[in-house]
């Protein structure tokens, strides 16, 4: 699910030519280079459908793992975030894709 909202927070900057997305989930990995259906796959058809429709054709995407927890500025701050979403609640949802 973090891809597709990541996927979709990129439709909204469309002037970048290049963006790395960094996931901590290996699985999440697997299945998007999957093509074969399996369990859960219309998340990641709804993810990879959001940035064929949604960022510029000359954008390269790459997806790269990074261990969890392991001191990553940008991945320690995703976490703190997803923490504060489920203490203090959620986004509004107007606001979500």
């Amino acid at each position: 699910m973090g891809l597709l909202l990541g996927a979709h927070l990129l439709a909204d900057h469309k002037y970048y030519s290049s963006v790395t997305l960094a996931v901590n989930n290996q699985a999440s990995l697997k299945a998007a280079c999957s093509l074969y259906a399996h369990s859960g796959h219309t998340i990641i058809d709804a993810f990879i459908n959001t940035l064929q429709c949604n960022i510029l054709p000359n954008t390269t995407v790459t997806m790269r793992w990074v261990p969890g927890h392991m001191n990553i500025a940008g991945n320690e701050v995703v976490d703190a975030e997803a923490k504060g979403a489920i203490t203090h609640g959620s986004s509004p949802a107007t606001s979500l894709p």
